[in-house]
């Protein structure tokens, strides 16, 4: 009744692995909470969706649709808690991209990785590996605002590894500005 909100807890404690119509209801959700930019409303979704739908499901990419190109969130290195679900699932989201022609949603899915890597889970050399993904699947894409977005990200991980020069640079290839290190 357009209550996904309420109703996703439901949806997740009652439903059988890979039951489409919780599914259905829990991508919806992921979405609103998106639009919400409720961080930790989606993580819980995610969450209950990582106990429904399995590895290699090719519904991850239902999820991932229902998730915003760049939220709101991933510049401001808002998402502090429950790394560990939301990069559970965003790998599993991967593994059905491995061979997927559409590089943008392969980009978006690094991006959001090497945030919650590096922000969240401190793991700057995955985070590292991730964002250059998401750069140069975003630039061969053609995707102008994305790829800034993921060469400032980039950039950040270089700086909290302690390469300020590495940073720089990243910032000048785009011509963006790289004040933000200096401060």
């Amino acid at each position: 009744a357009g209550h996904l909100r309420a109703a996703a807890p439901h949806f997740a404690r009652s439903a059988r692995p890979g039951e489409p119509e919780a599914i259905d209801a829990l991508c919806q959700a992921v979405g609103q909470a998106e639009a919400r930019e409720s961080y930790r409303e989606e993580v819980a979704i995610l969450e209950a969706l990582l106990e429904l739908l399995p590895d290699g499901d090719p519904r991850w990419l239902d999820v991932l649709d229902a998730m915003a190109l760049t939220p709101k969130w991933l510049p401001d290195h808002r998402a502090d808690v429950e790394t560990g679900t939301a990069i559970r699932a965003l790998q599993r989201m991967d593994t059905v991209l491995r061979d997927h022609p559409d590089r943008v949603k392969r980009a978006t899915v690094h991006l959001r990785l090497a945030t919650l890597q590096a922000w969240g889970a401190g793991s700057l050399d995955d985070a590292l590996d991730s964002e250059r993904r998401a750069v140069a699947l975003f630039e061969e894409s053609g995707m102008g605002a994305p790829a800034r977005l993921a060469r400032v990200e980039l950039a950040w991980v270089h700086w909290v590894r302690g390469e300020l020069d590495a940073g720089i640079v990243q910032c000048r290839l785009r011509r963006l500005h790289f004040r933000i290190f200096l401060a």
